[in-house]
């Protein structure tokens, strides 16, 4: 399953397949919320830049999807995002009239 879902211009990507509802998720949102799986999370991409961690560890040059909430965050290259998006299509498109309608299925994972 691989859903998109809005309601009151609120997203939210719904699938079984993880990396796939991240792919999405950064195609539909960027410097704004969206929901994966029922997780909010907030979108940035940057491009063209090395992404450097405390610990001294790093994430090569490149363009990337960065995907932060509470308890994580999540990077991704955008560019690998782009080839899953390619070969996983949405099944569904849905614009929802209630918040149950929005959420229904979410917490299936």
């Amino acid at each position: 399953m691989l859903e998109y879902r809005e309601r009151n211009r609120n997203k939210h990507i719904i699938s079984d397949n993880e990396v796939n509802a991240f792919a999405w998720a950064g195609y539909y949102a960027n410097c704004s919320t969206i929901l994966v799986n029922g997780k909010s999370y907030e979108v940035f991409h940057v491009t063209d830049t090395e992404i450097e961690f405390k610990d001294g560890t790093y994430l090569p040059f490149g363009c990337y999807a960065i995907f932060k909430n509470d308890d994580e965050i999540r990077f991704f290259d955008d560019y690998k995002l782009r080839e899953v998006r390619k070969e996983n299509p949405l099944e569904h498109k849905y614009y929802c009239f209630t918040d149950e309608q929005f959420l229904t299925g979410s917490f299936f994972l």
